[in-house]
Formats: C-alpha cells, sequence, structure tokens
C-alpha cells in the first residue's frame, strides 16, 4: 500500500459552505439568541467532508485471496494511530469488507447493518468478505449491486405487464382477464366544467362519469372519490383514461400476436345450467308438501296408477331437465335477461324422466 494512502483518502477540500458571510452574523445580532454563542452557529449551509475512497477500495479489492492478518498487518504498518487523520482510514473498512462471518451448514452468514440477524454472503452488499474458517480474504462474486436490483426488478415488472398487457397503439390496448384475452379501446375521461347555478344559486363544478367496462366502475376527474381496485396509470399505463369497450380476441387476432387463452379447450357451463342443477337437488332433498304424482302411461293398469312411485331422478333426467328448462321455465325478468328463472315455476316431479 502506499505509504501516502491516508493523504489520498482524507486530506482533499471541503465541499459546501457557499453561504453569504452576512448569514452567521445576521443571526448572532439577533435578539432572539444568546449572548455567547460560537461562531459556527447560525450558518445553514456548512461544510461537510470530501474523502475519496477509491482508492482504499481498489487496494482492498488487489488484495483478494489473501490471508486477512497479512493483509491488516500492512495496512497498519503505514498508519500511525497517534494520529486522527491517519486512524480515521480504518473506520472505512467496515464499508468494503465483511470481518463479522459465520458458518452454518456449508454456508456463509454475516451479520446485518445493526448486527442483529444472520444473512447469507450472496445476498449482502459485502463486496469483500473473510471466510471465517481459514480466514482469507474473498470476493463476494455473488453480490448484487443496487443497480442491477433496479434493472432486474424493473425487467420483472415489464415481464408482468406483458403477461397481463400488451400495448396496439396509443388507445389500443391488449388484456388478459381470468385467462382470456380482449381487445380493449381507451378514451380519455372527461374533463371537468364549471356550472353556473340558476336564480342566484352558488355554482359548481361538474365531473362527467363514464362507465370502465374493464374495472366495471364508474369513473371521473372528481379527486374527492377514491376509485376501488387497480387505478388507470397501474392498469392501462396511463392516468385519466377509461376502457370504453372490449371484445374477445378471435382465433386468428389469438395466432397473430402469439397469444393463448388459459381456459381455451375446456367446456363452457352457462350460469343457467349451474342455477338449474342446483334448484333440481335441493327440490330432490327437500319435497314440497303436497308432491304431484309422476303421470301414468298409457299402457300401465290402474291399480299400477294408484300407487305413487318414488320421485327418483337420475344423473340423465337431470341433464336433460337443465338443459330443456328455457321450454318449462318461466323466465323472471321476461324481455331483460333470458337466464335467470322464476325458482317455483318449474318442479322436477313435472317432467317424466
Amino acid at each position: 500500500m502506499r505509504e501516502d494512502m491516508f493523504k489520498v483518502v482524507v486530506e482533499r477540500p471541503r465541499r459546501g459552505g457557499r453561504a453569504h458571510k452576512s448569514e452567521g452574523r445576521r443571526y448572532r445580532a439577533s435578539e432572539d439568541v444568546a449572548p455567547k454563542i460560537g461562531m459556527k452557529q447560525g450558518y445553514v449551509n456548512r461544510k461537510w467532508l470530501n474523502e475519496n475512497l477509491a482508492p482504499l477500495k481498489r487496494w482492498l479489492e488487489s488484495q483478494a485471496n489473501r490471508p486477512w492478518d497479512k493483509v491488516y498487518a500492512e495496512l497498519c504498518a503505514n498508519i500511525d494511530r497517534r494520529n486522527t487523520v491517519q486512524e480515521h482510514i480504518l473506520a472505512h473498512i467496515e464499508n468494503f469488507v465483511e470481518r463479522e462471518t459465520r458458518l452454518h451448514d456449508g454456508k456463509v452468514f454475516v451479520l446485518t447493518r445493526w448486527g442483529r440477524e444472520l444473512q447469507l454472503v450472496d445476498e449482502s452488499n459485502a463486496t469483500l468478505y473473510v471466510h471465517p474458517l481459514t480466514g482469507v480474504l474473498l470476493k463476494n462474486r455473488h453480490r448484487v449491486t443496487r443497480k442491477q436490483r433496479n434493472k432486474n426488478a424493473l425487467q420483472a415488472a415489464r415481464a408482468a405487464i406483458a403477461a397481463k398487457r400488451r400495448d396496439l397503439g396509443p388507445f389500443e390496448q391488449l388484456h388478459c382477464v381470468e385467462g382470456t384475452w380482449y381487445y380493449v379501446t381507451l378514451v380519455v375521461v372527461s374533463e371537468s366544467f364549471w356550472q353556473d347555478g340558476l336564480n342566484g344559486a352558488p355554482g359548481k363544478w361538474l365531473y362527467p362519469q363514464h362507465w370502465d367496462v374493464l374495472r366495471r366502475q364508474m369513473v371521473c376527474r372528481d379527486p374527492r372519490i377514491r376509485q376501488a381496485g387497480q387505478t388507470a396509470l397501474a392498469l392501462y399505463g396511463k392516468p385519466d383514461v377509461y376502457a370504453a369497450t372490449k371484445r374477445k380476441l378471435s382465433s386468428a387476432e389469438l395466432k397473430r400476436y402469439a397469444l393463448t387463452n388459459e381456459n381455451a379447450g375446456k367446456s363452457r357451463r352457462f350460469h343457467w345450467r349451474r342455477r338449474s342443477l342446483a334448484m333440481v337437488w335441493r327440490l330432490n332433498l327437500l319435497p314440497p308438501k303436497s308432491p304431484a304424482p309422476f303421470p301414468a302411461s298409457p299402457s300401465t293398469s290402474s291399480a299400477a296408477t294408484a300407487t305413487p312411485r318414488i320421485r327418483v331422478i337420475s344423473a340423465t333426467g337431470i341433464q336433460h331437465w337443465a338443459v330443456n328448462l328455457p321450454r318449462h321455465a318461466v323466465l323472471a325478468t321476461p324481455g331483460v335477461n333470458p337466464r335467470h328463472f322464476r325458482y317455483s315455476s318449474a318442479h322436477p316431479t313435472a317432467f317424466p324422466f
């Protein structure tokens, strides 16, 4: 190590201190402070240390794969501990070398910044470390710098966005919703405007609202309204926009953009079928107070007709009843929703399965 390392590291002009000379004088002459104060009082922008630690870091990195005791002895040979300026170099060694290391299950751990927990040396910010068994100064080759961590986080965020969104244009995007890709068109949210009151009434600001088909809620520019769920910036990548229309991508469009739906090839079950199946099982387990008998076939005798049959519905009968429900049941909201029916309009005993 060079003999004047302490001069290179410590003895460099300090930075700051460009405050006006009358700044501290005006403060000391004020009547609100004590009559006797220090000469440094009153200055806001004071000087700070300007240490050049790059030469010390380069020298320590060049001493890798050497015993730490020899490296430390060579470092102390050119430093006079009686000099405060020279001894200040030893305080910066901990910034580059981790000397407090532990070995557990064949892995090297170092203490965290406050010395309370152990952390893998590969996950720490240490540039160099001392091996706990051999005492050799080694480089942390798996160290990830802050710049690399930010770059990895940015790449992960972009990959997550690409898995859920593709930008085709300024206001054209592809979104993956529950495994299905949609073509979405964006529109800018209308600006607010001032409306004067009638007959002397005070005016007010009006915020036009729009229906977002992707977020399924009303959106506007009113800062007092807090939107639920994801914001427009997080979902669309730009603020003050909403999804005006959306449609599913066709097979040709999926092939063009190299996309696939997660639920491709799976059977589709309609809402009215699931509800009808649940209603059949409930009616089968809880029979009505006066159940209607099954209609008798023309070939059966009168004795067989008088005997009530046991109400047993097979799986084939349930499927037939669910599929043919629109022909037998009564719509709950005629002309509005053709998939919802009245609960008591049809009974499984009315169909001879």
